[in-house]
């Protein structure tokens, strides 16, 4: 199923289109389907008990909930991984601040110049959800950094063999390469394409489904499909907002970052 080009062609449209875009359309998909199939039924004049639809209609929805449920608590785990490697990397990077200040002043001054970029770099790269361009100019400026300060500390610690901070601080530094390898993969981690594409399917399904059972009752259709998209595009909605953290209304706080530009250029400013 993944190799299929509507699947393909799906990841793409989160970056292009804005998530309550992406909810209207859901909404307008699912209220339009019902009101069509209510119409059909009433047209052919459908009687109730020609089509079990009862039988149906309870798996389907059924069906809709699970798949809610199932991608709703892939999107909070996302959610809540990133926000945590937000906070480990910036512990890490706090501590290799506060060892960079007790350093030899020529390594000292090197290594906190590199920091002050470095936090930087992160902070851009966690913020630039839905931008591939602005997030690859981060992680290749994170790298080129991260290259940089363990030379510099590997070339400290052969100087100076017998230091008792170069070896805290090449630990801690191999910490933060750690941390920021996690979070490149969490950042770059979204719901499969496959699992969105396949609820969109059931929920205009199931939809369809009420929307004749409605229809051959004789009933109006309406306020029941506009109450079920309202419902399943507001849940579709915050699924792909927790997904995607840094586009809509709930986001992963870079204020660990953040603040962390302030210790550097403290350090880097004694150093100087």
């Amino acid at each position: 199923m993944g190799n299929l080009p509507l699947v393909s062609k799906l990841g793409p449209v989160y970056d292009l289109l804005p998530i309550w875009l992406i909810a209207l359309g859901f909404a307008l998909l699912i209220f339009l389907t019902s009101e069509a199939a209510c119409w059909a039924a009433k047209k052919n004049k459908v009687a109730p008990a020609e089509i079990p639809f009862d039988v149906a209609l309870a798996p389907a929805f059924t069906l809709v909930a699970l798949l809610l449920g199932f991608a709703f608590s892939m999107a909070l785990g996302r959610y809540e991984m990133r926000g945590r490697l937000v906070i480990q990397e910036a512990n890490s990077l706090r501590r290799l601040i506060w060892l960079t200040d007790a350093l030899e002043p020529e390594t000292a001054r090197s290594l906190s110049a590199q920091l002050q970029d470095y936090v930087q770099a992160r902070a851009d790269f966690a913020g630039a959800d839905a931008e591939p361009q602005r997030r690859k100019l981060a992680r290749e400026r994170s790298a080129g950094l991260q290259q940089q300060m363990w030379q510099v500390a590997l070339a400290a610690s052969k100087r100076d063999s017998g230091s008792t901070i170069l070896p805290l601080v090449l630990s801690t530094l191999s910490e933060v390469l750690s941390v920021s390898a996690e979070q490149d993969a969490a950042f770059a981690d979204y719901i499969p394409p496959a699992v969105v594409l396949m609820l969109v399917f059931i929920s205009v399904l199931s939809a369809g489904l009420m929307g004749f059972r409605l229809g051959c009752q004789g009933g109006s259709g309406a306020l029941a499909g506009g109450m079920l998209a309202f419902m399943l595009a507001l849940i579709l909605g915050t699924i792909i907002d927790l997904d995607q953290p840094q586009r809509g209304f709930i986001r992963v706080s870079l204020e660990p970052l953040g603040g962390l530009t302030q210790d550097a250029e403290r350090v880097a400013a004694k150093t100087r």
